[in-house]
């Protein structure tokens, strides 16, 4: 075995930065806490190439004392607590005294601070935890923190680091929580000599979440203000309508520390769950008060994650907040006026496809109409698709019957709960659940179309403009020519907006922006390597989406051509998510249930 060395401090503290500074998002996370907790009251952020070789803080804060600047570097140093009886009373962000020490061990930091009563203050320069350089000079009140060249004496952890503009799209996302916990602080981000988003620091959360979100989500806010149990729950919800696709818009705050909680999460989505689809989760910005010694926060370095004394006491309180505020609201969606005012597209009726088919509609420019056709009276008919052996799910065994001989021809018999139709053959009764099987007609489309590069789309007359986060656009401008196979046409509109002028035609209907953003959601969570590689989850997604739903009427003949269409396919019994499309019975089995056999 070999020799048990004692490492030294400087190896010490490299190991200890990888808990705390895994990226730059780690470094400006900490340095912001402490210009918060130095009661500052304006902080900016300034970024040059994603904060991997320049990160500045400088805050308006109560600055460090000239004798403390040494000692601040020091791990385990703070002056947040003094001894263990204050862990169970924290209130500030910081406590742990790792930060700096960290921060400096794997960087070249340069401080300068002044207290307010004093004429001037200190500049010191420590280059991988050493310090080079000290002097007096004279500088604004409050501290300014510059960072440079992170992990360069470490290459191992440099080279794990992502491009310039992911690791950018980290702070704006770490800072932007720390905006919305802190209205009370004027915020500035500014990347490469850009303004991404200021903030006032005039303590309306409201406006902050205009600054962070935009103006549409702003104007869909509900207002939560609920005390319960020595709890205070404050903040905003989103309307149901407000939903996306993962978790990235909850936002929750303990006594003012952003956190992530799954049984927080679990509860809020609950209280949705009357109100919103399956897969789709809301947003909040919700702030929880509560005393400091029901919440431990000295779980982890990065102080995200916490432990509740009464974990379900706290998720209960803000599940009564949601659901109270919720329970006295009318959903009742308005129609905005230019969906009233569509302009009627105009087509070359001799390319006018059967209901269902989604392929080669012959548009003109600037055209937003949604193109429908009129029902056909229902008729009964018989129909023979060419199809021989494939398999069926039997009701009654509930599982898969192999290569029996079905539907050679059959008989629509009509539908039932405007969901399911219902089907003849033989000695067997068939249903299918429209959904899943339009579902699947599409699926098949998009993918052959996708694949052959035939996806139609339609030129707006007037752009959707969208607003996103830097992490969002990121992945946008990464996936360009994916979102083009998708059949739409952007460009940048302003710092973090995108003009969309051509979005694809679903079922004779143009996108909207919500599916566009749906789609960015998908890939935000799903790395995406190319065109034809990891595709069949977006593409499920679509066509779940256009598909006609439960209880959507549809005339006969269009739903004699979607199961023409589905009886064609190579697989035509489970949709894309794995569901079963058509289920039967068998005459034996029907009288078995009326009791003609015994």
């Amino acid at each position: 075995m070999n020799k048990i060395n004692i490492l030294d401090n400087k190896t010490i503290n490299k190991i200890a930065a990888g808990e705390v500074v895994e990226r730059p998002a780690s470094i400006v996370k900490e340095l912001v806490e402490n210009s918060i907790d130095a009661n500052a009251t304006a902080v900016t952020v300034e970024l040059k190439n994603g904060g991997i070789s320049f990160i500045r803080v400088t805050d308006n804060g109560t600055g460090i004392p000239k004798a403390d600047v040494k000692t601040a570097f020091i791990r385990h140093a703070t002056s947040k607590i003094t001894d263990e009886n204050d862990l169970s009373s924290i209130l500030s962000l910081g406590f742990r005294g790792e930060a700096l020490a960290s921060i400096a061990a794997i960087s070249q930091v340069e401080i300068i601070t002044k207290e307010h009563n004093e004429l001037t203050g200190i500049r010191m320069q420590i280059d991988g935890g050493t310090i080079t350089e000290e002097s007096e000079v004279g500088c604004p009140e409050g501290t300014t923190m510059i960072v440079k060249n992170i992990f360069y004496n470490t290459p191992v952890r440099r080279k794990f680091l992502k491009t310039d503009m992911t690791e950018a799209a980290f702070v704006e996302e770490i800072l932007s929580k720390m905006t919305l916990g802190h209205p009370e602080v004027s915020f500035k981000f500014i990347n490469n000599n850009k303004v991404v988003f200021f903030t006032t620091g005039n303590n309306d959360l409201n406006n902050v979440i205009f600054n962070i979100y935009g103006r549409d989500i702003t104007k869909k806010m509900l207002e939560i203000n609920e005390y319960e149990n020595n709890i205070r729950v404050e903040g905003f919800i989103g309307k149901p309508e407000v939903n996306r696709a993962n978790r990235m818009y909850e936002n929750f705050f303990v006594n003012g520390r952003y956190i992530k909680s799954t049984g927080i999460e679990n509860y809020l989505e609950d209280a949705f769950k009357p109100y919103m689809m399956i897969k789709r989760f809301p947003f909040c910005v919700l702030k929880i008060n509560m005393p400091p010694d029901e919440v431990d926060v000295n779980v982890h370095p990065t102080k995200i994650e916490v432990r509740f004394k009464e974990e379900k006491k706290v998720c209960s309180a803000i599940y009564q907040a949601i659901k109270k505020v919720l329970e006295n609201e009318s959903f009742i969606v308005d129609i905005p006026l230019s969906e009233e005012k569509e302009v009627k597209a105009e087509l070359d009726k001799s390319h006018i496809k059967e209901a269902f088919e989604v392929e080669n509609h012959v548009l003109k420019e600037n055209s937003m109409s949604i193109l429908r056709q009129k029902p056909v009276v229902a008729k009964e008919t018989y129909y023979q698709p060419n199809f021989t052996e494939q398999y069926i799910v039997q009701e009654n065994e509930n599982k898969i019957i192999e290569k029996k001989e079905v539907l050679k021809d059959y008989k629509i018999v009509g539908q039932i709960f405007n969901t399911y139709w219902v089907l003849e053959h033989e000695s067997s009764m068939y249903i299918i659940d429209q959904h899943a099987a339009h579902e699947k007609v599409l699926y098949e489309k998009l993918m052959s179309e996708f694949v052959s590069d035939h996806i139609i789309s339609q030129q707006l007359l007037q752009p959707m403009v969208i607003e996103v986060s830097i992490r969002e656009k990121e992945i946008i401008l990464k996936n360009l020519h994916i979102l083009k196979k998708f059949g739409f046409e952007i460009e940048e509109f302003g710092i973090n907006s995108f003009a969309i002028r051509e979005v694809p035609i679903i079922l004779n209907k143009p996108s909207n922006a919500q599916f566009f953003l749906d789609i960015v959601d998908q890939m935000l969570v799903k790395e995406v390597s190319n065109a034809y590689q990891n595709k069949e989850q977006e593409i499920a997604s679509i066509a779940c989406k256009s598909a006609v739903k439960a209880n959507d009427k549809m005339s006969f003949d269009e739903s004699k051509r979607m199961i023409d269409d589905l009886m064609n396919l190579d697989n035509p019994f489970h949709c894309p998510h794995g569901r079963p499309v058509i289920i039967s019975m068998n005459r034996y089995e029907i009288e078995k249930k009326f009791k003609r056999i015994v």
